[in-house]
């Protein structure tokens, strides 16, 4: 949230106008709340602004938390240089495939840097890989993982160390995004306790490798980047402690970026764990269509009730609690008084509009009929027009996102979806959250300043255009024949 979202806020919880406001600050002309509120001022101007409210907040009526939120805004206005180095590296990660260096190796050298091939070779007879990696985001591990996965069982763990620069943070998403969903792969953050001895390897560059040979070999290695095609194998003890206390001090904690194992037990553990996610928190998110929790819950009780999972053995007994879940996730989407911003792409929506079919379909539902899709869209350009807290933005012509889908919630995480689930928990559901503290606090800025000020149409066209999407889909409807 910025100064501008702050200060919408501020109007609407203190019943305040902005006329009223440019009285209490002095403004001589309403024109310019208008430009601050358009952020067609300077970030120089909008510290201003912010200070101006910081000195009236008594005539303002401020809360604590309030003025904090202010205090916090005018001093991270500017993105800082490592912040807009992150912001390209993660767009880069999530508008082109990240394999540029699909064809790429690493040489090999012992202690006294004698040669030992490549990476590739060393391992090209191992049956099974089991690696714990710390950073190494510079490595080319897209071309080599690529050819492990190809010929043994592998396993990777791979750490991130929280509280490091955005920028690593960034670097660190674009290096595992290849493998986010691999189900061979596991990614960690790693969350340091403060004023501690000891450092373990967190701050190192380092690999640990356990292989296993066709003739029943076992044997341990530490792998230790020198630049971005050479490293250092050493040999390694082949009876050693679990690889994260070699890594990190115990007082150290560590979480995996999957979501939490119970969610995956059941489907109704699963939208528990996303209504938590979602309930009273600001949300920003990408996707192409609409969000499951934009729809109202008794359409989708109907197409559960006449769809694939029907049949299911238990549904009754499961249709009740799925139904008051997704009845509440859709009452507090609707009501809360948080700001939300979709990003949707234009043909997303129109395809939604065509078939009734989601991007992220849940499997037991049928296709929305046309009655449906016309209700929901409704209801989602009422919002978007009429709403303070709900921004709809649609993505430019010429900008294609990998993801399906990336969900924000405040201090919660930054949720990455597998892309075309269809929420199958006990087939290959894949879903991880990262909860870096720092990177979620940039993210929030970064959504708006960058994404969507950069690279979508404007909040009054991004209208313009779903209201054109509804009328002409209102004339399907009404007359069948008739399609788009």
């Amino acid at each position: 949230m910025d100064i501008v979202d702050l200060f919408q806020q501020i109007l609407a919880s203190h019943h305040l106008s902005q006329r009223a406001v440019c009285g209490m600050l002095g403004f001589t002309s309403a024109n310019q709340m208008t430009r601050i509120l358009k952020r067609q001022v300077s970030h120089k101007y909008l510290v201003k602004f912010g200070n101006l409210l910081l000195e009236h907040r008594q005539e303002l009526g401020l809360t604590d938390r309030e003025t904090a939120d202010l205090q916090a805004c005018c001093m991270s206005i500017n993105l800082n240089t490592d912040d807009e180095t992150a912001a390209s590296i993660f767009f880069s990660a999530i508008s082109r495939p990240t394999d540029s260096r699909k064809e790429a190796d690493i040489a090999l050298y012992d202690a006294e840097w004698t040669s030992m091939g490549s990476l590739k070779s060393a391992f090209h007879d191992a049956v099974s890989l089991s690696l714990s990696i710390v950073s190494c985001l510079n490595l080319p591990l897209c071309s080599i993982l690529d050819a492990w996965e190809t010929h043994c069982i592998l396993n990777v763990e791979y750490y991130h160390p929280e509280g490091k620069r955005n920028a690593l943070s960034a670097q660190y998403l674009r290096s595992i995004w290849p493998f986010l969903h691999k189900p061979w792969f596991h990614p960690y953050c790693v969350k340091r306790r403060q004023n501690v001895a000891c450092d373990g390897l967190i701050h190192a560059d380092v690999a640990l490798i356990d292989a296993e040979f066709s003739e029943g070999e076992r044997k341990s290695y530490m792998l230790v980047p020198q630049s971005e095609h050479a490293a250092v194998l050493l040999p390694f003890p082949e009876h050693h402690l679990p690889f994260q206390r070699i890594l990190f001090p115990q007082h150290d904690t560590i979480y995996p970026l999957e979501i939490p194992q119970q969610n995956e037990e059941n489907y109704i553990q699963y939208l528990r764990y996303l209504q938590n996610l979602e309930r009273n928190h600001e949300a920003f998110l990408i996707k192409a269509d609409m969000c499951l929790n934009m729809i109202p819950a008794e359409i989708q009780l109907r197409a559960l009730q006449e769809g694939p999972m029907s049949s299911y053995p238990g549904i009754e007994e499961t249709l009740a609690p799925m139904y008051a879940i997704e009845k509440e996730r859709y009452e507090n989407n609707r009501n809360k008084k948080k700001y939300q911003y979709y990003l949707h792409t234009y043909d997303g929506l129109l395809r939604f509009m065509e078939t009734g079919i989601e991007s992220d379909h849940f499997w037991g539902f049928r296709p929305f009929t046309p009655e449906e899709r016309y209700q929901i869209l409704s209801e989602l350009y009422n919002r978007a027009a009429n709403s303070p807290y709900t921004h709809l933005f649609f993505l430019k012509p010429g900008i294609h996102l990998i993801p399906d889908e990336i969900g924000w919630y405040e201090d919660r995480g930054i949720c990455f979806l597998l892309p075309q689930t269809h929420y199958d928990i006990e087939h290959g559901h894949s879903e991880l959250l990262f909860q870096d503290p720092s990177f979620c606090r940039f993210f929030s800025g970064y959504f708006r300043k960058w994404i969507c000020q950069h690279y979508a149409y404007s909040k009054a066209d991004s209208l313009i255009m779903l209201q054109n999407l509804l009328e002409q889909f209102s004339i399907t409807v009404t007359n069948p024949e008739d399609s788009f």
